[in-house]
C-alpha cells in the first residue's frame, strides 16, 4: 500500500476553487457534526470575488482536514444573529454547504505541505485556482530548516526545557496573545488570584494560572509520548491540588492513537469533573501562535515568537517523516473512524498472515438460510472479496470444491461492480488456481476462506477507505 509511516496522507489536490478555514482555536469544542459544520461555515472575512469563485470549503486544524463541504451559497453574518450579537459582523460572511462522497474522502488528509510561511497567519486561505498535487518536503528539508534557524540551535541543548522556557516567557510577555492560544482550553473558575507559571510542580513541566480561570497543566514530550499509566499518575497528583485543573495538555510532535481524541483519566478535580488529557501537536501550537500574533507590530520579541513557530513546524515535520509505526494498524483505525461516520460498524483490523501484513474487514451476512461472514481483504497488492464459511470448514480438494460451489451460488458477494470506480480497475477478477478461470473459479485458504481478487499493488489509503465504506453499505442488504 502506498503510504508513509503515518496514515494521514497528503491531500491529493483538486481542480475546484477551494477556500480553507483554520479552525484550530475551536476544533476541540466540536462534539457533533453540526458543531463542526457551524464552526467551519463562518463567520469569516472573505471578499466578494473570493466568495463568488470558491466551490469547496475545508475546515483545517493541526494541518489536517477535519471538515469538507461543497458550497451552495453565502450570507452576511449579521443576518444570522439577534441585533445585540450581530453588531460588528457586517463585514463577515458565512456559507451554506453540503457533503458529498468526494468531500468525505478528503477528511483526515494532511495539508501541512500547504502551510503558509511564518507571518502569513490569515485563517482564510484561498486556493481559487485549485489545490495542486502535493510535492512533499523531505526529512532533509525539515532538518535543514532547523539547522538554519538560530533559535533551534539553543533548543538542541535541552529540547523539553527549551519549550517549557519559551512557553513560560510567552505567557508572561504576551498575556493577550497567550490567552488566545491557551484560553480556549480552560474554563472560567475560581482562579489562582494572579497570573503566574509554576514549573516542575510534582515533576509536571508547566502549570499556567489565571486570576479567573482554572489552571492549565502542560506536559511536554518531544520524542516520546507517555502511556496511559504515566498520564494517570500526573492526573492523580493534580487532582489533589487545592486549585486543580479542568484540562491537561500533552504537548508533543509525536502522535499516539490512545490520546488522539482525548484521554479521560479516572481522577477528578475538586469540582468533581473528570480530568482529561488533550493532545496538542507542535503544528497546531504553531498555527495558534501565528493566528494570535497576526497583525502585531514587528519587534524583536514578536519575531522571536514567529521564529519559534517556525521551529515547531519544522520539528513536527521532521518527527512526522521519521515516525516508525504499524502502518496497517493505523490504516485500520482510519478506516474504522470513517465507517463509524457513515453509520457502519468498525470492523476493520490489521492482519499478519503468511508472513505478510494487510488490512481486512468482514460483516455477518445471511443467504440461503445460512449465516456467515462476507467482506474484503487487502494484502500483497491484492484486493480480495471473500467469504468465511465455518459451516463448510475443512481441508483438501473436496472441501475446496464444496466452498467453490457455495460461492458460485452467491455471486453477489464477489461482485466488484460497486467498487471498480473507486479501485480504478474494470478488469475481471482473477484466480491463480492452475485449473481455474476468471469467470468462475475461486481461490482458497483452508479451512474456510474463499475469495477472488484484483491485482492492485498501488492502492492508496483513501482508496482502501472508500472501498471499505462502499462495500459495507453494499453488504448491508444481506445483514
Amino acid at each position: 500500500m502506498n503510504d508513509s509511516a503515518d496514515f494521514q496522507q497528503p491531500f491529493e489536490g483538486t481542480g475546484s476553487p477551494v477556500v480553507m478555514f483554520v479552525i484550530s482555536k475551536s476544533i476541540h469544542q466540536a462534539n457533533t457534526e453540526v458543531d463542526l459544520y457551524d464552526m467551519t461555515r463562518g463567520n469569516w472575512r472573505i471578499g466578494s470575488k473570493s466568495r463568488d469563485s470558491a466551490e469547496i470549503a475545508l475546515g483545517i486544524a493541526d494541518g489536517i482536514i477535519h471538515s469538507a463541504y461543497k458550497i451552495d451559497s453565502w450570507g452576511n453574518s449579521s443576518e444570522r444573529y439577534a441585533p445585540e450579537v450581530a453588531k460588528g459582523l457586517e463585514k463577515r460572511s458565512y456559507f451554506n454547504g453540503h457533503k458529498s462522497l468526494e468531500t468525505d474522502a478528503w477528511i483526515g488528509s494532511s495539508v501541512r505541505h500547504l502551510a503558509p510561511s511564518t507571518g502569513a497567519a490569515n485563517p482564510v486561505r484561498l486556493f481559487l485556482n485549485g489545490v495542486p498535487a502535493p510535492v512533499l518536503p523531505s526529512r532533509a528539508t525539515f532538518a535543514q530548516q532547523l539547522a538554519e534557524e538560530p533559535l533551534a540551535q539553543i533548543m538542541f541543548g535541552n529540547k523539553e526545557l527549551f519549550h517549557s522556557n519559551m512557553l513560560a516567557w510567552i505567557f508572561h510577555a504576551f498575556p493577550d496573545e497567550t490567552d488566545q492560544v491557551f484560553g480556549s482550553f480552560v474554563e472560567v473558575g475560581v482562579g489562582s488570584g494572579e497570573r503566574r507559571v509554576e514549573r516542575e510542580k510534582e515533576n509536571i513541566y508547566l502549570v499556567f494560572h489565571w486570576p479567573d480561570k482554572d489552571p492549565l497543566v502542560i506536559e511536554n514530550k518531544v520524542f516520546s509520548v507517555p502511556g496511559p499509566k504515566q498520564l494517570d499518575s500526573y492526573a492523580k497528583k493534580a487532582s489533589k491540588w487545592d486549585n486543580s485543573p479542568s484540562k491537561m495538555l500533552l504537548l508533543s510532535p509525536t502522535r499516539s492513537g490512545f490520546i488522539e481524541d482525548g484521554y479521560q483519566t479516572r481522577y477528578t478535580n475538586k469540582s468533581g469533573r473528570a480530568l482529561e488529557w488533550e493532545h496538542l501537536s507542535f503544528e497546531r501550537l504553531a498555527e495558534l501562535l501565528q493566528l494570535a500574533f497576526d497583525g502585531r507590530e514587528t519587534s524583536y520579541e514578536v519575531e522571536t515568537v514567529q521564529r519559534y513557530s517556525t521551529v515547531l513546524f519544522a520539528l513536527g515535520g521532521l518527527v512526522g517523516t521519521a515516525r516508525i509505526s504499524s502502518v496497517d494498524e493505523r490504516v485500520a483505525d482510519h478506516i474504522n473512524n470513517r465507517l463509524v461516520r457513515h453509520g457502519q460498524a468498525p470492523t476493520a483490523y490489521s492482519l499478519f498472515s503468511n508472513a505478510l501484513p494487510g488490512v481486512s474487514s468482514f460483516f455477518e451476512v445471511q443467504s440461503g438460510g445460512r449465516q456467515f461472514s462476507a467482506g474484503w481483504q487487502y494484502q500483497q497488492g491484492q484486493f480480495r472479496l471473500a467469504l468465511v464459511l465455518p459451516h463448510l470448514s475443512g481441508k483438501g480438494p473436496d472441501s475446496k470444491n464444496t466452498r467453490a460451489a457455495f460461492a458460485r451460488q452467491n455471486p453477489q458477494f464477489f461482485s466488484f461492480d460497486h467498487l471498480d470506480r473507486i479501485l480504478g480497475s474494470s478488469d475481471a477478477p482473477l484466480s491463480h488456481n492452475k485449473k481455474g478461470k476468471a469467470d468462475g473459479e475461486f481461490n482458497h485458504f483452508d479451512p474456510d476462506f474463499v475469495y477472488r481478487y484484483k491485482k492492485l499493488p498501488n492502492m492508496t489509503v483513501e482508496q482502501v477507505t472508500l472501498a471499505a465504506v462502499a462495500h459495507a453499505e453494499y453488504l448491508s442488504s444481506w445483514a
